[in-house]
């Protein structure tokens, strides 16, 4: 009788086994099929597409092999459980259905629950009894389809049904679940993880029911199937599909450029490996020197570099100023020619770079010739500072916007205003701020001086200058902006010239801005060229001109300036002197150049480049002379390349620590904590190293990196001080646990919560942010909203108000709104506060979002008001929202309106002709073109945006999209990154805008059919008629 049992419930788990295999390959199929025919991913080469095809096949089906045997006892004790309590009366079928129904009722619960968490459910009148009502539907239906496969099960045992009729209802199954799938993939991509959750696993559940249905048909009559079921064969499957997904998992770990297609492009994917630790970063960047390499080897002897003892000087600095919106960098527009007229004379550095696309942390970089992005907040000399003991008068000309961001840290310098002696500290205009720097050098007699001036023209909000006219758009006026202060700095170099000769020009930006070109806009959040490369020229009395075809750094000016007057450069000062190369030294000697901004490092060496993202461990490797605009990602295929940039990232982020010494244990701890400080998850395994091997202190201060980097890979080692008997190690991995989602660690913070009012407000801090990811973070109410919402509005540090933001925005309470209004003031949390106000949905932001949206001189700003307005879904919107279609002439500002009013089901907008295609896409061998029933001529503007999937209508295009008059080409927009998408595709709508008047020709658009390894993307077209002021109109082909 026990072996008979033993031999029952091995053949079930085999058959769990093999079954749920089975049941997964339908799935399997269904979604590569869906994302290779429809999703097309990229691909470097065959081989990355056969490593994709082969992950996408094992993981689920080692997950399968994993949940088959689980699925199948709980089947096995179900059937055995109503057989027992099975009355007389009541059927076994029927006591299987209660007890299912039983036991599914608080997962029906978990659903509703979930149906009714959103703001505007929560103002249903009788929500309760509506979600009463719905539970009761959910347990019938529950019931009922046990009770009909069962029945099923029955008419197939009972030969009632043949194998005809299993097919055809497998078939029917089959399509449900592919249904499923495909909403899974196309309805509200990137929002409600649990909805997506429950589409996957319906899509699952069907797959699978309609192998059983084959099964139970086929099963009396083939032999092979009972032959695949014995468990010896059950075993044997199972032992090569698990070897198969740990191969898969190492792969995943490993490949970045794998793990991200996987995650972008396959939903069955993306919802198990949610279920598996992976980890974020793919890569340390420790610097790895090469072998038979000394460390401190010498390197040739550079020449000297040009002296000028008794020289004045004079550093330009001018805000946000793109090195390729300059003629002297090859720009096409006539923007800088009293710049480029001077430069033909000086030393232009080819490669510029700031050191981060921020300007309060740029210019102080640029005046204490530090990387003060990580440093710490401790007081730094200045250029000034230094050149005051060397007998020198400064001045200063500068905006108060130079402290606009993180004011507090700077605080120092705002004091001193940078150590100079004679200040302007106003906002002011290029002339009459050039008018002020000549007075003061009038004064000046025959004393050397150092004067620096920056000009703020070409920051956001851009105007348009008279006579300097570009265009309406926003690069129109960027560049009428530099037109505007070139023309001063062309004054001002003149007369510095011939009234004081002696004198060395050093002109610079504090950084770029961008227009789109990586799908971000103005600056501070990429590492792009548009964002971080800006102008370096240096003019030298008596010095020859010359281009010099390196990177260098705007930090360089600092020591730079001072080697050129003889003035020692102080030991702290990170620039690199660049007098040698100024007297001619081979640019291939130029030290590589660093940049930062959060968790992104980038680092330049001559024309190659690398971004590192440690939050994600992606890497990105471009060539810059065959690439300028950083398209072709070639970490992939250049792994040699990569690696020697990321030791050259490692080499730099311990330069900028101060150049030490990497002679000691504990020298080389403290590195790693700093970097931890710095946010590079590329020290989290030296922070893993000192969890098991470091003293009390050391671990304290590890465990604290590891809870402040978030750390996903560090969740074992958090688990594991859990039990250390220090408390000040315990605490904090308790703490760091929970906050990367562990159950356990999640209880027992909220424990500690209530408990503990004497944790460390940084602890405390992490534990209720951790509370907001917790199942009942809604039951705890205002007391979690009201103290995040105090910690908010006492932060002076603008990545933990980033952080409180974020967890506002998630808990989408209304009482959190005073604080988060609070937050539109601060440039750095203007944006993510619009997006919690929108996350929060209460009609209380609608006042402030309309007037954002109405009066916001930043676009994306008015971009995201709009997106606000449309999840918030108050119809009072509409009204402001049709407005603002009509008024608005920037492409992501209109692409926000539009999806806010297609969330408010308020399209098309009243009173706007719609601009329609004539017929379909019409494709040759080489493009497809379709016209669009307009000619050109007319004072017109064409803007096309280009926005991922879902859409209305779309077409299936790809490659480089060119807007053209006839045969002539008056717009065109690089496809190759559109479709890539993000987490809101109302924020990363691509466009271009094509002007026709002064055109000929029929209006159309063309597209290469294999446009350079462009994806699918979808189109919609808009036209503005006429500008400025004209109407919208949206059409699909």
């Amino acid at each position: 009788m026990v072996e008979r049992r033993h031999s029952h419930l091995r053949r079930a788990l085999a058959a769990g086994t093999v079954l749920g295999v089975l049941g997964m390959l339908p799935l399997l199929l269904t979604e590569l099929t869906y994302v290779l025919a429809v999703r097309r991913p990229p691909f470097d080469d065959a081989r990355q597409l056969l490593a994709f095809v082969a992950l996408l096949l094992t993981l689920p089906l080692g997950f399968a092999v994993v949940a088959g045997p689980p699925v199948a006892l709980l089947l096995l004790g179900i059937g055995a459980l109503a057989e027992r309590l099975a009355p007389r009366r009541v059927s076994v079928p029927r006591m299987t259905a209660r007890v299912v129904s039983v036991l599914a009722a608080p997962g029906i619960a978990v659903v509703v629950a979930q149906l009714f968490a959103g703001r505007r459910a929560q103002l249903l009148p009788g929500r309760h009894l509506v979600a009463i009502v719905l539970g009761v539907i959910g347990l019938a239906a529950t019931y009922g389809a046990v009770r009909a496969v069962l029945a099923v099960r029955e008419r197939l045992q009972l030969r009632r049904w043949h194998a005809g009729h299993a097919l055809l209802l497998a078939t029917g199954l089959l399509i449900v679940g592919t249904a499923c799938y495909i909403a899974d993939q196309r309805l509200l991509v990137g929002l409600y993880r649990f909805f997506h959750a429950l589409l996957a696993l319906a899509a699952l559940a069907f797959s699978q029911l309609a192998v059983a249905t084959l099964y139970a048909a086929w099963r009396p009559t083939q032999r092979w199937l009972g032959r695949m079921l014995m468990p010896r064969h059950a075993l044997l499957v199972a032992a090569v599909l698990v070897t198969a997904s740990c191969w898969g998992l190492g792969q995943v770990q490993r490949s970045a450029p794998l793990r991200f297609l996987l995650l972008r492009h396959a939903t069955l994917q993306q919802q198990l490996l949610r279920l598996t630790p992976l980890a974020r970063a793919g890569a340390s960047l420790e610097p790895v020197v090469p072998a038979g390499a000394a460390a401190g080897a010498p390197t040739p002897p550079l020449r000297p570099g040009p002296r000028r003892s008794e020289a004045n000087l004079l550093l330009i600095s001018v805000d946000a100023l793109r090195a390729d919106h300059l003629g002297v960098h090859g720009y096409g527009r006539p923007t800088s020619p009293r710049i480029d007229q001077w430069a033909r004379q000086s030393v232009v550095f080819e490669r510029g770079y700031c050191p981060v696309p921020h300007t309060s942390f740029s210019l102080t970089s640029l005046l204490t010739g530090k990387h003060m992005y990580n440093a710490s907040e401790a007081r730094q000399r200045t250029l000034a500072a230094v050149l005051r003991r060397y007998g020198y008068k400064t001045g200063g000309f500068f905006p108060p916007a130079v402290f606009y961001i993180d004011g507090k840290r700077f605080s120092a310098f705002a004091a001193t205003k940078f150590d100079f002696e004679y200040v302007k500290y106003e906002f002011l205009a290029a002339e009459p701020r050039v008018d002020q720097v000549l007075e003061f050098l009038g004064q000046q007699g025959q004393g050397k001086f150092f004067v620096w001036v920056h000009f703020f023209e070409p920051h956001e909000p851009y105007e348009s200058w008279p006579g300097l006219v570009f265009g309406k758009r926003a690069i129109d006026r960027y560049d009428s902006e530099i037109a505007y202060t070139d023309r001063a700095i062309g004054r001002l170099i003149d007369r510095v010239r011939r009234e004081h000769p002696n004198t060395i020009v050093a002109l610079t930006g504090d950084h770029g801005e961008a227009f789109g070109e990586h799908g971000a806009y103005y600056h501070g959040n990429a590492l792009y060229e548009e964002q971080v490369r800006v102008p370096v020229i240096i003019s030298v009395p008596e010095l020859a001109a010359r281009r010099v075809a390196g990177s260098v750094q705007s930090i360089d000016l600092a020591p730079t300036m001072l080697s050129l007057v003889d003035v020692p450069v102080p030991a702290e000062m990170q620039g690199h002197d660049l007098g040698p190369w100024l007297a001619g030294e081979a640019p291939t000697s130029l030290p590589p150049a660093y940049f930062t901004i959060e968790d992104k490092k980038a680092v330049v060496d001559r024309d190659r480049k690398l971004i590192w993202d440690s939050a994600w461990g992606v890497t990105e490797v471009y060539d810059l002379e065959h690439d300028a605009t950083e398209r072709n990602n070639l970490s992939a295929r250049q792994p040699a390349l990569a690696a020697a940039l990321r030791a050259q990232l490692g080499r730099a982020l311990d330069e900028q620590r101060g150049r030490r010494p990497r002679e000691d244990s504990d020298g080389e701890a403290q590195r790693l904590l700093a970097r931890a400080r710095q946010r590079d998850f590329g020290a989290v395994p030296g922070l893993l190293r000192l969890c098991r091997q470091g003293d009390a202190e050391l671990r304290r201060q590890a465990i604290g990196g590891l809870v402040a980097l978030r750390a996903r890979d560090a969740l074992t080692a958090l688990r594991a001080a859990r039990a250390d008997a220090d408390p000040g190690v315990a605490i904090p991995a308790q703490i760091g646990a929970a906050l990367l989602g562990d159950r356990d660690s999640l209880r027992a913070v909220s424990g500690l919560v209530q408990a503990r009012d004497d944790l460390p407000p940084a602890l405390r801090r992490a534990a209720l942010l951790a509370l907001v990811r917790s199942p009942d973070a809604r039951d705890r109410g205002a007391s979690l909203t009201l103290e995040l919402a105090a910690m908010l509005q006492g932060s002076r540090d603008i990545y933990q108000r980033l952080e409180l933001i974020d967890a506002l925005g998630v808990l989408a309470d209304a009482r959190a709104v005073p604080a988060l209004l609070k937050q539109l003031d601060t440039v750095r949390t203007h944006l993510a506060a619009i997006d919690a106000l929108g996350a929060v949905r209460s009609p209380t932001a609608l006042p402030t979002l309309v007037q954002l949206l109405r009066t916001d001189v930043y676009t994306n700003a008015r971009q995201h008001a709009a997106v606000a307005l449309g999840r918030i879904g108050d119809p009072r919107a509409i009204a402001p929202l049709y407005e603002a279609a009509r008024r608005e002439l920037e492409g992501p500002a209109i692409a926000g309106v539009l999806v806010a009013l297609e969330a408010l089901r308020a399209l098309p907008v009243p009173r706007l002709k719609p601009l329609l295609p004539q017929g379909a896409w019409a494709c040759a061998a080489a493009s497809c073109r379709i016209a669009l029933g307009s000619s050109c001529g007319r004072r017109e503007e064409l803007l096309l945006l280009v926005a991922p999937q879902p859409t209305v209508k779309w077409a299936e295009l790809g490659g480089a999209l060119t807007v053209r008059c006839g045969d002539e080409v008056v717009g065109r927009l690089d496809l190759a990154r559109v479709a890539q998408g993000g987490r809101d595709r109302a924020l990363e709508l691509p466009a271009v805008v094509a002007a026709l008047d002064g055109h000929r020709g029929s209006l159309a658009i063309e597209v290469p059919r294999d446009g350079g390894g462009g994806e699918s993307v979808a189109l919609r077209f808009m036209v503005l008629r006429p500008l400025p002021g004209g109407a919208v109109a949206v059409a699909q082909p």
